[in-house]
């Protein structure tokens, strides 16, 4: 009889086990995934940011090479030497003489 009552129980213990694992387990996936969606948002707006700070910076730094190409148009410098001195192509240095006049 009482070994009877210890497999009951240890029946019951193994199917506790069972349980608390599963639930243990399903908790941790839920977790896990909320977690990796946090970090992958976090990843995402950090190179959102680092992309957009590059592209600023790119257009940036070629709007400061036209203003230059400007200045120098102004100033009557030869396309040649305003080709050399910004690395611009002559349709480019054209397109702004256009704008300059």
């Amino acid at each position: 009889m009482y070994r009877l009552i210890d497999e009951i129980f240890e029946d019951g213990r193994r199917e506790g086990r069972l349980e608390g694992f599963k639930e243990g387990l399903q908790e941790g996936m839920e977790k896990g995934v909320e977690k990796g969606i946090e970090k992958g948002i976090e990843k995402g707006i950090e190179k959102g940011i680092e992309k957009g700070i590059e592209k600023g910076m790119e257009i940036g730094s070629e709007m400061g090479v036209r203003r230059v190409a400007r200045n120098m148009l102004e100033a009557g410098m030869p396309y040649e030497v305003i080709e050399r001195a910004t690395g611009l192509s002559r349709d480019v240095i054209e397109s702004l003489q256009k704008q300059v006049n």
